[in-house]
């Protein structure tokens, strides 16, 4: 009986041990993946910190081409002509940082010019080599090294530079048809005039395309009809009499005209048309309108303003 008291009781002693063992075992294991988690979680942590600092560095590179962070700290362009009447844009520009060895070029389309350094502005001269109404000046900053910066500067229009404001009167009469065509520069406009314009003609078409074409010649300056104001010689009054002659010098028009005495054998209208070459290259269009042929009394006329014909 003692013998088997003693065996059970060693059985005993044996499964105790063995479970605590296991506890022990299991509470290893619980440690083990208690650390595991921890090391997630931080790791975790420092992931969020990795994002949240990418997503603070893309907000700010966002905000930064938002805001227009641009290389430099101004820029101008401006149109004109140069000595030989040749049409050309200067552009000038003012680097925010640069190296004492860096080189600035300014290009338009395919034409490329080093800029030259006068104080903190390089500045640029580039020939017009075709025209189209917008230009858009691009600036690039070459390091020794071979890298390039690149910015474009705001698209230029070069209609503000070359506009004219018209006037015309088409005026029948016994021997044929008078055309008067008036022009002045607009106020931003570079072109002197008459100095600047190199030929004008009128054009008179029929509805079969037969037409002959007359050059126009100069004739003064004068204030249109249809301005309102009245051609007194040396000074211009309006009907207020309110305005000086200083205050009218903008008003005059230079004046072209010619006579056609050659229509009688065309078609039933003509359609009249007036061309104009300027310095540089330019060419005007101007449509005047139609008129009966045969028309003896009051003819027409009217104004407007008209650009170069650009290329496409």
């Amino acid at each position: 009986m003692y013998t088997k008291r003693k065996i059970f009781a060693i059985g005993c002693g044996a499964l105790l041990m063995i479970s605590v063992g296991l506890n022990i075992a299991q509470f290893g294991k619980i440690d083990a993946l208690s650390k595991q988690i921890a090391n997630l979680q931080s790791a975790a942590a420092q992931n969020t910190a990795q994002l949240n600092a990418i997503s603070s560095e893309l907000s700010t590179l966002s905000e930064s081409v938002s805001a227009g962070a641009s290389l430099l700290s101004g820029g101008t362009s401006t149109v004109g002509l140069d000595e030989n009447n040749r049409l050309s844009v200067t552009v000038s520009v003012t680097p925010k940082e640069i190296g004492a060895e860096d080189i600035v070029y300014i290009s338009i389309g395919d034409v490329k010019e080093e800029a030259v350094l006068s104080g903190t502005v390089y500045t640029a001269v580039l020939p017009l080599n075709r025209y189209d109404s917008d230009l858009t000046p691009c600036v690039t900053i070459l390091s020794p090294d071979g890298t390039q910066k690149q910015e474009n500067l705001p698209a230029v229009s070069l209609n503000e530079y070359f506009e004219l404001y018209y006037a015309f009167d088409i005026l029948p009469g016994e021997n044929g048809v008078t055309v008067d065509v008036g022009l002045q520069p607009s106020a931003n406009c570079v072109l002197t005039l008459p100095e600047d314009i190199e030929r004008i003609w009128v054009y008179a078409e029929d509805d079969s395309a037969k037409g002959v074409s007359h050059p126009m010649t100069p004739d003064g300056e004068r204030i249109p009809e249809a301005s309102g104001y009245a051609d007194m010689g040396s000074s211009a009054v309006p009907a207020d009499g309110t305005v000086t002659e200083a205050a009218s010098t903008g008003l005059y028009y230079t004046y072209y005209t010619t006579s056609f005495d050659d229509l009688a054998e065309m078609g039933e209208t003509i359609r009249f048309c007036c061309e104009i070459d300027a310095v540089g290259g330019l060419h005007y269009k101007l449509e005047l309108g139609e008129l009966p042929v045969g028309e003896k009394g009051g003819g027409f006329g009217g104004g407007g303003n008209i650009y170069p014909e650009w290329e496409e």
